[in-house]
Parts: structure tokens; C-alpha cells; sequence
């Protein structure tokens, strides 16, 4: 694990050196390095999949958010000369900025393509869904949101109205707890990587005691006894940070089918597919912290061992 002492003129040939012997300490323990690796990505996994997710599902309700939506269920009866007169009539307000015309005939052919309701659609004699018209309301705040829904809930053309913002407020806060529980997570996790390196560094300096010994008796100095071990630590977390990306990009490609389908039961104008993929800013982040915490954890218990060492 330890250099060889001496004082090369190049000195980027002696870290190419260093990080060369920290990678072969690394590969005589394969099962050990292997079981270790494993055991912090997977530590690490939890908080990444709950951040991953958080953070698609913000990216998916943002824009309902900043557009907030009403739908207003029209009778019964309602055909497409009410839908085009109630649509006119709604437009001409200066608290709605658009609307869209959903026909009973096109609602119940999406909602025949969503896995697990085409079969019980097709059970029915009649289409049992409502004419419906999607408003895009001018007003961000949720109390005027309410009172433009009771207005137009008083239209005779209108059977009931939906405030989207609810399930949006609902699912945001969803999301939100999500975000909270991933970061705390991720802190005691980076508390206990940093522990696993840490440890995993002592046992290595105590079963090289005899050749840092030797070091110290010819004249080594302790930095450059040290440098071996913070590439070690490096590399610790570098292959860890690719294992828990590996990891989570794996279950992502499972089990994001499945979220999505959740989601669009939960609400059908939710976006069929949502981007639930790491990104490259996130993943150098993860690179690079991990980095950074093994790096750290090696170079406090190694420098505090080697200090213990006398020649």
C-alpha cells in the first residue's frame, strides 16, 4: 500500500505512481473492496432515489403550478353547440386566459388507452363521462382560484367544477416531505460513508505498520507516507458514486413505468412520461462529493495513524 521512498525529479511520475500502488492495494482485497463499494452505493441509494424522484416529479408539476387549471363538467345534456357557447362566454372574462374543449367521446378513448381501464370501459353500454372544459385561470392565488370556482359552479350549463390546484398543492407537498426525508437520509449516510472509509483506512495502516515504519526510519515524511491512502480514499469514492449511479439509473428503468401509471390515475392530465433520470450537473455533483468524502475520511484516520507510528 505504502511508495517506496524517494525523491523523484518529476514529482507528477510519484503521484502517478502513488495512485497506481493505492488501485493494486485495492485489487489484492477484491472481495473486501467489492463488499464495501456495494455496501455504502447501496447506503447512498435510498436518498438519491428519493431526491431523483422529487425532483422529476417538481419538474412535472411546475407547470400546472405556475398555470393554475379548473375543469368545469358540463350537464348531461350538454352538446357541442353548449360546449362552444360556454367556452365563448368564458373567454370573454378577464380572469380566464385559455380553455380547452375536452368532448366526452375524446375522454373516454384516453382514459380506454390507460393501462387497466380500457378493460373496464369496455364493460359499459354507454359512455358514462361528462363533456368537460379545462380553464386556464389568470389568478395565481388559491382563494381567488376558489371564488372563480364557485361562480362559474353557478353557470345552469355547468354541472360541477374542479379546482386543479388541490391535488397539485397536495402532490407538491408530497413531493416536498420527499425532498426533506432524501436530504436527512443523505446526511447520515454520508456520516456513515465517511465512517466506512475512515475505518477501512485504519485497518489498512495497522497491517502496514512494519513497511511505515521503515519509511519513517530512512526519512520519509509523513505527507509523503500519507499520499497513497488519500488516493485510496479517492478512489473509494469515486467507484462508489458510480456504483449508486448504476444502481439508481437500474431501478429508474424498472420501476419509472410503473410511477408513471400511479401517477396517471392519480390525475390524467399529468404528463404520460415523466424524466426521472439523474442529469449530468447531479451526476458530477455525486462524483464529486463522493470524491471529496473519501478523500476526507482517508486523510483524517490515515494522518492521525501515521502520527501513532514511530520509526
Amino acid at each position: 500500500m505504502t511508495s517506496t521512498f524517494s525523491a523523484p525529479s518529476n514529482r507528477l511520475q510519484q503521484h502517478v505512481v502513488d495512485l497506481r500502488q493505492a488501485w493494486q492495494g485495492m485489487l489484492t482485497r477484491p472481495i473486501a473492496t467489492l463488499s464495501t463499494l456495494l455496501a455504502i452505493a447501496t447506503t447512498l441509494l435510498v436518498p438519491i432515489l428519493l431526491l431523483v424522484i422529487s425532483s422529476g416529479l417538481a419538474q412535472a408539476l411546475d407547470p400546472y403550478s405556475n398555470s393554475p387549471r379548473l375543469t368545469a363538467y358540463l350537464i348531461d345534456t350538454s352538446d357541442k353547440a353548449m360546449m362552444g357557447y360556454v367556452s365563448e362566454r368564458l373567454l370573454s372574462r378577464e380572469d380566464i386566459g385559455f380553455v380547452e374543449i375536452v368532448s366526452k367521446e375524446s375522454a373516454f378513448a384516453e382514459f380506454a388507452n390507460i393501462n387497466g381501464f380500457g378493460d373496464l370501459l369496455g364493460e359499459l353500454e354507454s359512455n358514462p363521462l361528462p363533456d368537460a372544459l379545462i380553464i386556464s385561470a389568470l389568478e395565481l392565488d388559491f382563494s381567488q382560484l376558489e371564488n372563480l370556482a364557485a361562480e362559474l359552479a353557478a353557470f345552469p350549463e355547468i354541472d360541477l367544477v374542479q379546482l386543479d390546484a388541490q391535488w397539485i398543492k397536495r402532490l407538491q407537498g408530497f413531493t416536498q416531505l420527499m425532498t426533506n426525508f432524501g436530504l436527512l437520509i443523505g446526511l447520515a449516510a454520508v456520516l456513515g460513508f465517511f465512517l466506512v472509509i475512515a475505518n477501512t483506512t485504519k485497518l489498512i495502516i495497522q497491517q502496514s505498520e512494519d513497511e511505515i515504519r521503515v519509511l519513517k526510519l530512512i526519512g520519509a515524511p509523513d505527507t509523503f507516507i500519507l499520499r497513497p491512502f488519500l488516493y485510496s480514499g479517492l478512489a473509494y469514492g469515486f467507484f462508489v458514486a458510480v456504483f449508486a449511479f448504476v444502481l439508481q439509473f437500474a431501478i429508474i428503468a424498472v420501476f419509472a413505468h410503473l410511477i408513471d401509471e400511479f401517477l396517471l390515475k392519480y390525475n390524467a392530465s399529468l404528463p404520460a412520461q415523466i424524466d426521472f433520470s439523474l442529469g449530468l450537473v447531479w451526476l458530477l455533483f455525486l462524483l464529486l462529493a463522493s470524491s471529496f468524502t473519501g478523500l476526507l475520511a482517508a486523510g483524517v484516520s490515515a494522518y492521525q495513524e501515521i502520527l501513532k507510528l514511530e520509526p
